[in-house]
Order: C-alpha cells, then sequence, then structure tokens
C-alpha cells in the first residue's frame, strides 16, 4: 500500500529533508515511533494507525511511515535519513523533532559522537529502497561540515561528563524563514564559516559516563 504524499517523490518533490548521522542504527525510528509501539510491533503509518510498509510497486519496500506523524524515514550507510509530507507545518515540526530525538538519546547507551541532527529543504526523489535528490545531499553536507562538526565538538567539551552530544543544524535561510514564521530562535548559534544555525541538544546519558566525541577528529587536536 503506498502511503499517503509520497508518490510524487518518484518524480521529484520539493520537501522539508532530514538527516541524523553520528547516533546509533535506528536512532532517528526509535525516536519516532509512537508511545507504546515497541520495536517487533511494526511501523505505523501517518495519523496512528497501524500501516504497511510502502512499495515502489515492484515489491520492494522503500520506507517505513512511523508514529511521529509527519516524517517518512529510510536508512543510510552514514545514519538515517527523512522526508516530510506536503503541507507539514515546519516550524512546529523542528523542536517537536528535536525533543523527540532528544528523549530517545536519553535512554539508549550512545558510545558514539556527536550526533547531528540536520534540517534543509530541497528535491527529493524515491530512488530504489531509499531517498535521493539535491535536497538530501545538501542536507548531508550540512551535517557532516567541518565548521559544525567543530562547533558541536566545542560545546561537547564544557558540557557535564555523561552529556549524550546531540546537536541540530539548519542552513541559515531557512533558519531565517522558520523564525519569522514564529521559531523560537532561542538556544541557537550562528555557524558562519557553515553559513548556518546550530543548536546544542546534548543530555544526559544514563549512566553519567563520559561519550567518545572524536574532538581530535573534529578539531584537529587543537584545545
Amino acid at each position: 500500500m503506498q502511503a499517503p504524499g509520497l508518490g510524487e517523490l518518484s518524480w521529484g518533490s520539493r520537501r522539508l529533508c532530514v538527516v541524523l548521522a553520528g547516533g546509533p542504527p535506528g536512532l532517528l525510528t526509535a525516536a519516532c515511533r509512537p508511545p507504546g509501539r515497541g520495536g517487533s510491533s511494526g511501523p505505523s503509518a501517518p495519523g496512528g494507525s497501524a500501516g504497511s510498509e510502502w512499495s515502489d510497486g515492484a515489491g520492494r519496500s522503500v520506507v517505513e511511515p512511523l508514529g511521529f506523524d509527519r516524517l517518512y524515514i529510510a536508512p543510510a550507510s552514514e545514519g538515517e535519513m527523512a522526508v516530510a509530507p506536503v503541507g507539514v507545518d515546519e516550524v512546529r515540526l523542528v523542536p517537536d523533532l528535536i525533543a523527540a530525538v532528544q528523549r530517545r538519546a536519553a535512554v539508549d547507551e550512545l558510545t558514539v559522537g556527536p550526533v547531528v541532527l540536520a534540517l534543509d529543504v530541497g528535491v527529493v526523489r524515491v530512488v530504489g529502497d531509499g531517498f535521493a535528490g539535491v535536497g538530501l545531499a545538501r542536507t548531508w553536507g550540512l551535517a557532516g561540515h567541518p565548521a559544525v562538526l567543530g562547533h558541536v565538538a566545542a560545546a561537547a567539551r564544557r558540557a557535564p561528563d555523561g552529556t549524550v552530544p546531540l546537536a541540530a543544524v539548519m542552513p541559515a535561510p531557512l533558519f531565517a524563514e522558520l523564525c519569522v514564521e514564529g521559531l523560537d530562535r532561542r538556544g541557537w548559534s550562528e555557524v558562519a564559516d557553515a553559513a548556518a544555525w546550530v543548536r546544542w541538544c546534548g543530555v544526559p546519558g544514563p549512566n553519567r559516563v563520559r561519550t567518545r566525541t572524536n574532538e581530535d577528529d573534529l578539531t584537529g587536536g587543537n584545545g
């Protein structure tokens, strides 16, 4: 059964794109799963109703529409990626998604990091068993931008021991647009070298054991 709102993606559609990089496999999926649904109960369709995975017409599963209601998620070798349906309220989605990932990160025993939640807007297509397009390519690039990672690494060094190193990032034009529409800009910091805004979202780890942040890799060993 085709999930609502995804059919036109085969031809290319401008959507809000989400990438979660650096975390354990399935972190974004678990964060967006509705309360009370365990990993073995399967995905749910948008709106919280029980549903099946979306098929590309050849019997191949493409993406799982989960209980967050406003995202379609697919795995990637570097993490997870997602797109939002047409008409989603982006001003509400961004803080809700950050909060959902924070809640999940707080209960998972993360041993690698930093975890970067990147958002951008651009053209997306369904390709094979996932998504592609310039929108997602830009979002992956933002998640791995050296200036963004350096900023996050610096924040992780300042955080208390045991903090899960998590941050959200979006490009400056999207941030400005969402702020005009009502996004709360408190907690966001400009990273001029990446033409982006970053919000540190670190949460206490379950065992208060400091996580590995790869600070030397991100900062060249300085600091």
